[in-house]
């Protein structure tokens, strides 16, 4: 193999990888973010429900986690249509 082509092999797995670390990095904050506005929209609206921002996040992840190992794991369709 040419140094050419390894390097071409190197720098493109290193983007893959940092792809996907930017993309988990992302869903985590714009989990986060999406509690944080809801839990200051409780506020403004002088709502009295205290609620545990990090277990809501570690179950919106956990559903999420679920979600994507069902749909392709275990060929569940996306669309079904039985009726006729």
């Amino acid at each position: 193999m040419k140094i050419h082509t390894r390097q071409v092999l190197i720098v493109g797995i290193l983007i893959l990888i940092a792809f996907a670390i930017g993309y988990m990095s992302g869903v985590k904050s714009t989990i986060h973010w999406g509690v944080m506005v809801v839990d200051r929209l409780m506020e403004k609206q002088k709502l009295n429900i205290s609620i545990d921002t990090t277990m809501i996040e570690t179950a919106v992840l956990q559903y999420q986690e679920q979600i994507g190992g069902c749909l392709f794991i275990q060929d569940a369709p996306l669309f079904n249509n039985t009726r006729m």
